[in-house]
């Protein structure tokens, strides 16, 4: 797998401190990639066709994050977003639209709720390509920070239980208003393909899987031979 690094923040101040890391934070996010106008700081993002930005070196904690001061639970996390739109809006239509500054139609598949989940029925779906990256790319931070337990969570819910453990939580489980990670994410899927290696048997997958670092501009260029 390759992990794309982006240096779009390598200016920015939180890079001056480094954090022991205990949790891992899934979240949405939402922004024109081929601008990569990303506003909000995030340590990895997972674009819907699987390709893995490494935005922020994980060791850097982000205090400018969406969850800072809360608890401080943001010094010890590292934030993974995975490219969304969210909750859709079913219009008169009959077509869903999801927001991006503007209403914009979602033409791709839907995922709708057995119950409505914070006022909300209808969502994006997450991608294959994209699910698998992001499971290679935890059983990597797995072995690379050893504090971070094989937990997931397992709920949509907000708890304050979620500020004491050490493992993988979603956004919501933290932020009473969050709306992700959203009920369209299969948790139960994760929890049992997390849960069935151990520590070791994580450590030789990823050997296996050949965790690959690369510039942004070598993985421009690499595009560009392709092309041709």
């Amino acid at each position: 797998m390759k992990i794309i690094l982006n240096d779009i923040f390598s200016k920015s101040s939180f890079l001056n401190e480094k954090t022991e890391k205990e949790v891992i934070i899934l979240q949405n996010i939402f922004f024109n990639m081929k601008k990569f106008d990303i506003k909000e700081p995030v340590h990895y993002v997972i674009s819907k066709e699987g390709i893995v930005y490494q935005l922020v070196d994980p060791d850097f904690w982000i205090p400018e994050s969406s969850t800072a001061n809360k608890k401080n639970i943001d010094r010890k996390s590292i934030f993974i977003g995975l490219l969304n739109e969210g909750k859709l809006t079913k219009r008169s239509d009959g077509k869903f639209y999801y927001y991006d500054k503007v209403y914009k139609e979602y033409k791709e598949p839907i995922f709708e709720s057995e119950e409505t989940w914070k006022g909300e029925k209808y969502f994006a779906t997450y991608k294959e390509a994209q699910l698998f990256s992001l499971l290679n790319l935890l059983q990597y931070l797995f072995d690379r920070f050893t504090k971070i337990d094989k937990f997931f969570s397992n709920e949509f819910i907000y708890n304050e239980k979620w500020f004491s453990v050490r493992g993988i939580i979603l956004k919501c489980n933290i932020l009473k208003y969050s709306l992700d990670l959203t009920p369209a994410f299969p948790i139960e899927r994760f929890n049992r393909q997390i849960l069935k290696f151990s520590r070791e048997e994580i450590m030789n997958f990823v050997k296996v899987i050949l965790i690959e670092f690369v510039s942004l501009k070598e993985y421009k260029n690499s595009k560009k031979v392709i092309k041709k």
